[in-house]
């Protein structure tokens, strides 16, 4: 897994692996008649927000787009959370992103 922060593609900054690891994923597909639905759920260690200075995040609401890029596979294949509507796979298009709101476990 890899957690950028930045304003735009070029000025990112990805976080260091150690901090990172300690997020968790849970993901779920299925379908239901014909529709194939996703499901993801992620903790986020309030540690991760290292260019900023929380107490808390929760009730905060942030642009973030998840996602899943199998490219490098014997079938490719890309995976949004949001719909990003582009002629080829391109993740990093903000106007697309979904909003998301932190709850505090």
């Amino acid at each position: 897994a890899r957690f950028g922060y930045g304003k735009n593609r070029m000025a990112r900054s990805l976080l260091p692996v150690a901090i990172v690891k300690d997020i968790s994923v849970q993901s779920m597909m299925q379908e239901k008649t014909g529709l194939v639905y996703w499901e993801l759920t992620v903790m986020i260690p309030l540690k991760l927000f290292v260019h900023h200075q929380l107490e808390s995040i929760a009730g905060k609401e942030c642009r973030v787009n998840f996602y899943k890029c199998g490219d490098a596979l014997p079938e490719p294949h890309f995976l949004a959370w949001s719909d990003i509507q582009s002629e080829k796979p391109d993740f990093h298009l903000p106007q697309f992103f979904g909003k998301a709101r932190f709850e505090q476990a």
